[in-house]
């Protein structure tokens, strides 16, 4: 039963090798990545769309007066839909401060966390995003997950 078990456990941890882990390079490059990510998205330059996989998954938690709810939809889907959020957030005056960001290495990719302020309306939430080298080699948000209340200004 032993040789069974240990059979198995291999078995099991096989797929997790597969994938090199991201080293140090990787974790910059993802970081740089995220960097230009906050410029463009504060700059409410369109071409922070160019930074999600067409492919990604979004996590959207709105929190409401007296409920959450959570939203997912396509990276496409998503880019489509955040180009004229960005009119309306330079109209408004939002954008958001990222604080407190460690880059985690994750599989293939790296796991960005972060604090995430608001500036329009002063809370701060938890933001993450799995990025990760896409065709080309370039780096891609393939998954983020994010939260918001709405302020209604």
């Amino acid at each position: 039963m032993r040789p069974l078990a240990a059979f198995l456990l291999c078995f099991l941890l096989l797929p997790n090798l597969a994938f090199a882990q991201a080293g140090p390079r990787e974790i910059e490059e993802a970081r740089k990545m995220f960097r230009q990510f906050v410029l463009l998205e504060n700059s409410y330059n369109p071409d922070v769309t160019n930074l999600y996989a067409d492919n990604a998954k979004i996590y959207t938690t709105v929190i409401m007066p007296n409920a959450e709810r959570e939203f997912q939809t396509t990276g496409q889907a998503f880019k489509e839909a955040l180009a004229p959020y960005l009119v309306t957030a330079r109209n408004v005056g939002e954008w958001f401060a990222y604080t407190n960001v460690t880059a985690v290495p994750e599989g293939n990719g790296v796991r960005i966390l972060a604090s995430r302020t608001s500036q329009l309306s002063d809370e701060t939430y938890p933001y993450q995003a799995f990025v990760a080298r896409g065709p080309g080699g370039k780096w891609l948000i393939y998954e983020e997950r994010t939260v918001v209340r709405p302020t209604g200004k």
